[in-house]
């Protein structure tokens, strides 16, 4: 690593201030009284890494993961399999979308301060990522970077600045970073300088006093009122621009509408249920014809690719279709499923392929929303799920949304199931 300047802005600098100012952890705890509260750094970097890309998975437990965040925040290495900012394809995706002034590409920034940055502690956030900026002598006097919808500023000019929009500001410092700052390494310095650790095998903690000292007060705006000037663009998605001149699939439509709304999930999905049965009552559910598989016309990478498929699907398809108690692990195995073919399924040749991996990440990433407390109670002498049905909201809430929504998902993840199973070529 060539040595350099303290500070140096780069991608887990970046990353190690927003956990500072991340929302206060709580006591260990998960929807099921064990795990999480989502505010692990691996929830926080899963969410960077779908402001950037565009793909939404809610997590990405396990230890690759793991081990890869902590290279990432410090400063050793991008960990591009799955936090792919060194990606030719991210970088210019995100590039374009930037200097469209994509809407999307606002809303999942916006969202990731609303579930991750205390506001209490974002105007800290703001002046530490000015002062790194202003130190740091690599960067150039006349970098410009975007402090709101309408208002742009030189290096030179962000001391004086007095209000900032934080969607806004970190959409143009990650805009920089991944365009300007490959090489995450050259930020251990400044990593080192600012953490400290009892041992070898420590955690690190942060120790340095960055953003304190600068008195005068910002204004931080963690919301915004979006102009005319941005728009929605469509997604860069490999399978979405070959099929583009298709019709979008219902639930890729309102896929979107819930990216677009910026509520809270279980409010989006009253709204979707609305959508859906408007659509079943108007005749408007018809699918376009799927691309059909042909094993023979495979490269030999996709065809292992696809056995190796066919064996981690075969078990959460069979298992989903069954409409009894619920395993209370099966949540994680599916994320741990998405989570292994989220980057990889890029590198798929075959469209049909593509087509179906991706399918089976939308339905099962769908499908575990209702996996959550706000639907299922834990039975612990089992070690399963049940249906929340205590009181006469709660049984609303079954009848209307948990029975028939779960019941469409398992007829979907079945005909995928027998869709898989059908291919030729492939052992049972």
């Amino acid at each position: 690593m060539t040595p350099t300047n303290v500070p140096y802005l780069c991608g887990g600098i970046l990353f190690s201030l927003i956990l500072q100012a991340r929302k206060t952890r709580t006591k260990a705890r998960d929807k099921f009284n064990s795990g999480s509260d989502g505010m692990k750094d691996t929830d926080v970097m899963m969410g960077l890494v779908k402001v950037v890309t565009g793909d939404s998975f809610e997590s990405a437990q396990g230890g690759t993961f793991g081990k890869c965040t902590t290279q990432f925040k410090t400063c050793q290495d991008y960990g591009a399999t799955y936090i792919p900012f060194t990606d030719t394809s991210v970088i210019s995706s995100y590039n374009s979308s930037v200097n469209k002034k994509d809407l999307d590409l606002l809303n999942r920034m916006s969202e990731f301060i609303n579930r991750f940055i205390n506001e209490v502690r974002s105007e800290r956030l703001v002046k530490s990522l000015i002062e790194v900026i202003l130190d740091d002598v690599e960067i150039d006097k006349d970098t410009s970077f975007d402090i709101s919808l309408e208002e742009t500023v030189t290096k030179d000019n962000l001391n004086n600045i007095t209000e900032v929009e934080l969607p806004v500001f970190l959409i143009s410092i990650l805009h920089f970073i991944i365009t300007e700052r490959p090489d995450n390494s050259k930020g251990r310095n400044t990593f080192e300088k600012r953490h400290t650790q009892s041992g070898k095998k420590s955690p690190w903690k942060f120790v340095s006093s960055v953003g304190t000292t600068n008195k005068r007060s910002i204004i931080v705006k963690t919301t915004i009122e979006v102009s005319d000037n941005f728009h929605t663009s469509p997604t860069d998605d490999v399978i979405d621009v070959e099929s583009s001149n298709q019709p979008k699939m219902p639930n890729e439509r309102i896929h979107e509408k819930i990216l677009l709304s910026g509520k809270t999930v279980a409010d989006a999905w009253g709204k979707v249920m609305e959508a859906l049965a408007d659509d079943m009552e108007k005749g408007n559910t018809k699918q376009t014809e799927k691309p059909r598989l042909i094993i023979k016309h495979l490269s030999k990478d996709d065809a292992l690719s696809l056995k190796r498929f066919r064996e981690g699907a075969k078990p959460i398809f069979k298992y989903c279709t069954f409409a009894g108690p619920t395993d209370v692990f099966l949540a994680d195995n599916i994320t741990d499923f998405i989570s292994s073919w989220k980057f990889e399924y890029r590198e798929i040749k075959d469209y049909a392929f593509r087509t179906l991996v991706k399918d089976t990440m939308d339905i099962l990433s769908e499908y575990t929303y209702y996996l959550s407390n706000q639907f299922l109670r834990l039975i612990p002498e089992r070690d399963i799920l049940w249906f929340r049905n205590k009181s006469q909201e709660e049984g609303e809430q079954l009848k209307k949304v948990l029975q028939p929504e779960s019941h469409r998902l398992r007829c979907e993840i079945r005909d995928l199931y027998i869709c898989l199973l059908d291919y030729p070529g492939i052992q049972r």
